[in-house]
This record gives C-alpha cells, structure tokens and sequence, in this order.
C-alpha cells in the first residue's frame, strides 16, 4: 500500500511547489488528507482485521482462523485510490489552462503531466 501512496504524497508535493493558485493548493492539501488517511485506514487497519485471528496470517494451522474475503476487501480498497489518481490528473488542469503559451504547448505539458500520473 505504500507503493502506492508516497508516490502520490510525492507527487502532490510537488504540485504544492509549482501551482501556485490557492484554490488549487488547498484542494492539494485535502488530497494529500485523504491519500494519507486511506493508507491508514486501508494499510493498516485493514490489515489488523483480515485475518481472524491476526496470528492466522502468517501460521494457516491455527484451528478457526479464517480470512476476510480479500479480493472483495482489493475492490473496495481500489475505488478511493482511483478517485484520488484521478484528483491528481484534473489538479493542474486550470493552471494549465492559463499558462501563457500556444494552445499545443499547453497541450504538451499538461500530457507530460498526465503521462508521470499514470
């Protein structure tokens, strides 16, 4: 799970040092918020209370120990990580739009961007 979210906070972080609309940096904050309060809550929480009991995990001869349904538990993880990866793709968008330059090389940089999102 943290594969995915320091890129991301990293990334973020990067946004906060080159967009400088404040609209648009506080919005950056709010999904650095909630990319770190996901890592919490899907990395670690998620993972105390898959398995039952949590030495299940690692010993799979514990008599009753069973584990959460993970593919299902892999779905509902996923839905917030896109929502976020897509925040991320739309953050720059407006600032982009009122660079002073030819509409191609806009278009140029906002694909940069959207090639280092993907």
């Amino acid at each position: 799970m943290g594969g995915v979210t320091f890129p991301k906070v990293a990334l973020l972080i990067l946004y906060l040092r080159i967009l400088l609309e404040r609209k648009v940096r506080i919005i950056t904050w709010i999904v650095i918020g909630v990319v770190l309060s996901h890592w919490v809550a899907t990395g670690i929480i998620a993972v105390l209370v898959t398995y039952q009991p949590f030495a299940f995990k690692w010993d799979k001869t514990i008599p009753g120990g069973h584990c959460a349904d993970l593919l299902a538990a892999y779905k509902h993880v996923s839905i917030p990580n896109i929502l976020t990866d897509l925040a991320i793709a739309i953050l720059p968008m407006s600032t982009f739009y009122h660079l002073q330059m030819s509409r191609s090389r806009k278009t140029g940089i906002f694909l940069t961007f959207l090639a280092g999102n993907l």
